[in-house]
């Protein structure tokens, strides 16, 4: 029988790959920081990514986010990496009346979704077309 307690130990102490951890993005650690960017909508629609550290797809989508945002450098956006920060994705899902999924973009105007896509729907092309519209 395996010892659960030693495995659920190991994903806790897990490390997620370099690819993984978009440090050099605006990643969103709380409510104001999701509040400032929910505000910011009014001004110009923006695009919130919903990144899983743990998955694989999330990684390969992250990496079309990038060159999304590397791409588009006005748009503003930011992310929230949904294993570290499960309560604000919950509630940013709640709020936005979109069943969580990771990875997800969501491109939001004036404080209300008004596209969104996940795994592998997630695309440069698609974004650029949700957002510059």
């Amino acid at each position: 029988m395996p010892d659960f307690a030693r495995l659920k130990n190991l994903f806790r102490n897990h490390e997620p790959p370099e690819a993984s951890r978009p440090e050099s993005m605006p990643v969103l650690r709380d409510e104001s920081d999701w509040k400032k960017l929910l505000q910011l909508s009014n001004e110009q629609p923006v695009v919130l990514f919903k990144h899983s550290t743990r998955c694989d797809i999330s990684d390969q989508v992250l990496k079309e986010f990038q060159d999304f945002t590397s791409r588009n450098e006005s748009i503003t956006y930011g992310i929230v990496n949904v294993v570290e920060d499960r309560r604000l994705s919950n509630s940013i899902a709640e709020e936005m009346r979109i069943q969580h999924q990771s990875p997800q973009a969501i491109v939001i105007e004036n404080e209300q979704p008004v596209w969104h896509a996940s795994h592998w729907s997630i695309n440069a092309k698609e974004l650029e077309e949700a957002v510059l519209r």
